[in-house]
């Protein structure tokens, strides 16, 4: 799975600059540095946030300059008629409409 510029960086800061200090099979909740409750780096919760890290700090080192923003609204777009429209024809208007802001 690919992921854009800045969720490369944040992934990236973030697991240099806080420590996780719970984890579950659904979520890690990371605490800034200097906490002394921080989970061990073998945590198998931590395998999937921590597994790419080194992957990911090479992607953000191969980038030469973070992409150029886009618009957030550049086609905000509307939807109307919901009972009109065939299951597969509203949840491709609501993923265009929510990738739209």
């Amino acid at each position: 799975m690919g992921y854009s510029y800045a969720v490369v960086q944040f992934i990236v800061e973030a697991h240099a600059s806080l420590h996780p200090v719970f984890a579950n099979e659904v979520f890690v909740v990371l605490r800034r540095a200097g906490c002394d409750d921080a989970l061990p780096p073998a945590d198998p919760h931590l395998a999937a946030l921590t597994g790419r890290v080194p992957e990911l700090r090479l992607e953000t080192k191969t980038e030469s300059s973070a992409p150029a923003l886009q618009p957030v609204l550049p086609e905000p777009g509307a939807i109307f008629k919901f009972s009109a429209l065939k299951p597969t024809e509203f949840a491709e208007a609501m993923d265009q409409f929510w990738l739209n802001g």
